[in-house]
């Protein structure tokens, strides 16, 4: 799917509508509340089926701009589903993009992903996406400690 420049922008005001919304201090009615839903869902539907042009993100990220839990938001859910999912894909491109813009690399401090993964990342990327903490062998899980007693 093509997306226009100016496509990408409306969706993305949308998406950041939803936010603002759904993390008022006060709650707004459902049906006010889920007005810009289909935002939500058309990002992240392209998001996990690894249709999604970067410069829609890019347009996502200046709708939020000055708000960082948003820039988490869209860290945690569309960046971290392209990184996770289609990383093959859109690894090279979001690391020139994180070295050139600095909400993409604060984007990309955000997104958690498996050790293999992580592994799998160009270095520009690693040095940006968090290294996940080593997985505790089978052993180390199932062994106890003495007690006190024991010791």
């Amino acid at each position: 799917m093509t997306w226009s420049q100016d496509e990408a922008e409306w969706v993305a005001e949308a998406y950041y509508a939803d936010h603002l919304l759904r993390h008022a201090a006060a709650p707004a009615p459902r049906e006010v509340r889920d007005q810009h839903w289909w935002a939500v869902q058309r990002v992240q539907d392209a998001a996990v089926d690894g249709t999604m042009p970067l410069h829609v993100l890019d347009a996502v990220f200046r709708a939020g701009a000055m708000d960082e839990a948003f820039l988490g938001v869209v860290a945690a859910g569309p960046l971290e589903i392209l990184l996770t999912m289609h990383g093959d894909k859109y690894d090279a491109e979001v690391a020139v993009r994180c070295q050139t813009d600095e909400m993409w690399a604060e984007a990309a401090a955000c997104v958690l992903v498996h050790r293999e993964r992580w592994e799998e990342m160009p270095p520009a990327l690693q040095r940006l996406v968090p290294e996940p903490e080593q997985s505790r062998s089978k052993a180390q899980k199932t062994r106890k400690r003495p007690s006190k007693r024991q010791r």
